[in-house]
């Protein structure tokens, strides 16, 4: 790619094609004064040509502090100036490009010590990162680049080795860690997981650690499995306590149900407001799975509230669910749709309001209001007056996070008939998406040959589950499938790549990738074809390979970190089980 015409030797012109990407976050940003470039190969030929570093953004729209990053600093135009003058600006979002996100995060969290959205870093321009930001005020922004272009004008191959020394290094360090081990017994990881779970309880408040609390769904629901196969009173207990700490703080949305991301506090009680289609599902689906094995109304009825939240809040009219509410009102209030005034609950509730509700929210001015005990009508008059007010979406349908709608939804329907449509529906979607074996990021985008591991194994789950209710043997047939063609993309020589991914220090291939807020990719692949095993082994035996290998060499890291690895422990623990029975 040369330059383009209408650029100078020092400043580049607006990408036309940004605003028509497929990502609303990426669209967004064509407005704005920094010429913006898209994640792709022709933005380092652009850099490359140029001699140019690249300054790459990664966040996603829902992120308030990228609404701030974006208000406040890029579209400060001083700044822009010396951006389009010096650099190749590249934005990118975080749920379409998560294997490089991925890479930008661990690089911020090892030189900066800290991570999070959005991630502004600077790459050469052979896509090696050199120093990263985390949201910063303009001015500090404009003195720390122009402090690097000294340095790069000086000498730019010596920070370019540097750079790609440091990458190399980076990358080894994490490969000398993830090293097999044969003859790991899975009562031993099992025993770790459950060590590593204790240790890291929160006996007070529930949940895991002593800072900022997510849900840790696939810790979760592992302990809610393993209660179902041996009730042990003091983890049923802790379940029970998180559970609890969950429905009555602010981190679910007392009027509609839904899911915030994570709390700041230890107590659940400071909420990022952004809703990710991912925490509905699954922590959805583990309150109606924890309400069975707990023996729980409150829990099914909590379950419920989240399918139907999604159903009314996230689906899309073409059938596909949106990715996430954005935590930054239409008037750019951090939690502005959930919050009230006072003023505003007297009007809708009477002059007795603070009878009604209660706060959720506690000393702050704003109020996160929840239907107080025996107040009848509450929910229904503020979800009416809150429904009118404006919420941002993001409507870019990621098929692997609608695969895990497909999961929860089936889950849904064999308890409620009134969920069989939404898991009804889609199944046909993603059985329709992906008849040609392809599992893009985003579903209905052109560009099937951008892919992830996750976004096959998640689809793939969302169909296994469908079939356990429908029977449809097309469905299960589909799922060998996707899992099959999964292998042929991103295994290699008894290892998992995550995605084929555009930085180089990106897309690391590992024997076993751990568990985030969302189960590992290749746990999830060894438990679906397990199941598929289990189910018709004649039809599963192009899998049967890669799961023995599985089952006969693990990461060390899966022992020294059974924490992050529950996916996996338990499935092993499921075959081992079914092997003997």
């Amino acid at each position: 790619m040369g330059v383009p015409a209408q650029d100078t030797p020092h400043r580049l012109a607006p990408d036309p094609a940004l605003e028509y990407n497929v990502s609303p976050y990426v669209a967004k940003h064509s407005g704005e004064p920094i010429f913006w470039r898209s994640l792709e190969p022709e933005s380092f030929e652009l850099a490359r040509t140029l001699g140019r570093p690249v300054l790459i953004s990664s966040g996603y729209l829902s992120c308030y502090w990228c609404h701030r990053m974006a208000k406040d600093s890029f579209a400060d135009p001083d700044l822009a100036e010396y951006v389009n003058t010096h650099f190749v600006p590249v934005v990118m979002d975080r749920e379409v490009h998560v294997e490089e996100d991925r890479s930008l995060q661990d690089f911020m969290q090892e030189t900066r010590g800290i991570s999070g959205w959005p991630a502004t870093v600077i790459l050469t321009p052979e896509g090696y990162p050199v120093f990263g930001y985390a949201y910063t005020d303009p001015t500090s922004m404009r003195t720390s680049l122009a402090e690097f272009i000294e340095a790069w004008s000086r000498s730019p191959s010596v920070l370019s080795d540097s750079a790609r020394a440091d990458s190399e290094r980076r990358r080894n360090d994490r490969s000398s860690r993830d090293m097999p081990v044969e003859g790991l017994r899975t009562l031993d990881l099992l025993l770790g997981f459950l060590e590593q779970t204790n240790a890291a309880s929160d006996p007070e408040f529930g949940g895991f650690g002593s800072a900022a609390k997510f849900p840790f769904v696939p810790q979760m629901a592992a302990l809610v499995e393993l209660s179902a196969l041996n009730p042990d009173p003091g983890v049923m207990t802790f379940i029970a306590a998180t559970l609890d700490a969950m429905l009555d703080s602010a981190i679910v949305d007392p009027i509609e149900g839904g899911v915030f991301r994570y709390s700041e506090t230890r107590s659940w009680d400071t909420p990022h407001f952004e809703q990710m289609l991912y925490s509905q599902a699954l922590v959805g689906r583990l309150f109606l799975r924890a309400s069975a094995v707990l023996a729980s109304d409150r829990y099914r009825d909590a379950g419920f509230r989240v399918l139907d939240h999604m159903a009314r809040s996230f689906r899309l009219e073409n059938g596909w669910y949106a990715s996430s509410l954005s935590s930054v009102s239409e008037d750019g209030i951090d939690g502005g749709y959930y919050l009230w005034t006072p003023e505003e609950l007297r009007e809708v509730l009477g002059p007795d309001w603070k009878e009604k509700v209660d706060d959720r929210l506690p000393g702050r001015a704003a109020i996160l209001a929840a239907p107080a005990s025996g107040a009848n009508g509450v929910r229904s008059a503020l979800l009416e007056r809150r429904t009118s007010r404006e919420r941002i979406r993001d409507d870019k349908p990621v098929l692997g996070w609608n695969g895990l709608v497909l999961s929860a939804m089936a889950y849904g329907a064999a308890l409620d008939s009134r969920f069989v449509r939404y898991a009804e529906e889609l199944a046909r979607q993603a059985m329709l998406e992906t008849r040609d074996l392809a599992a893009p990021v985003v579903a209905g985008d052109g560009g099937k040959e951008m892919s992830t591991l996750e976004s096959y194994v998640q689809v793939a789950g969302g169909l296994i589950d469908w079939w356990q209710l429908s029977g449809d043997r097309d469905v299960l047939e589909r799922v060998r499938d996707l899992l099959a063609e999964s292998l042929s993309r991103f295994r290699e020589n008894g290892r998992w790549m995550e995605a084929r991914a555009l930085l180089p220090e990106a897309g690391m291939a590992r024997i076993a990738i751990a568990d985030r807020q969302i189960s590992s990719p290749s746990g999830e692949w060894y438990r679906l074809a397990a199941m598929l095993l289990a189910v018709d082994p004649g039809m599963a035996d192009p899998l049967r390979r890669t799961v023995e290998e599985m089952e006969a060499v693990q990461s060390r890291l899966m022992r020294e970190e059974a924490f992050y690895h529950a996916t996996f422990i338990l499935a092993r623990l499921m075959r081992s089980m079914a092997e003997r029975s």
